[in-house]
């Protein structure tokens, strides 16, 4: 009985030839993935700077007599965009990273603000301190859309 030389070198063959076809599979679907994750992406980015906008705009209106309409403002702000974190952890990290800071942000000014005398000049302190947050915050969003948006061009 002697060795099958041809078999043995045809299911190599086989094997290599299934798992070229398993890789090149699994690269097509996730190139052809790339562009929803993407366009949600995007989208996302779109959303959490809207939302920051518009909370930014109307601190700069805020005339805050007592600290309670402050901190109201700022849990609205967390809850916001705490509310982006499920989606942006699916898309991206980058985009989940920047959630968390905003919240951290806004928790540590909060504690801050808690240990300092309450008076006038404090409270507006803090409104400024959210409101130089949130603006820089934006910035961040538009830098993350404009690298986006720099692959496309």
């Amino acid at each position: 009985m002697s060795f099958d030389w041809g078999g043995f070198a045809g299911g190599i063959v086989g094997t290599m030839g299934a798992f070229g076809a398993a890789w090149y599979t699994f690269w097509k679907q996730k190139r052809n993935e790339r562009p929803g994750r993407e366009k949600k992406r995007l989208e996302l980015i779109s959303v959490i700077r809207s939302t920051l906008d518009k909370h930014w705009w109307s601190m700069a209106g805020m005339e805050a007599e007592k600290v309670q309409d402050v901190f109201d403002k700022t849990f609205e702000i967390t809850n916001e965009v705490n509310n982006f974190l499920g989606s942006a952890i699916e898309t991206d990290s980058e985009l989940a990273s920047l959630i968390l800071n905003i919240v951290d942000g806004l928790n540590i000014l909060g504690n801050d603000y808690s240990r300092r005398e309450k008076t006038d000049k404090n409270l507006q302190s803090y409104q400024d301190d959210i409101w130089n947050l949130l603006g820089s915050k934006i910035t961040d969003c538009d830098h993350l859309r404009d690298i986006m948006l720099k692959r496309y061009q």
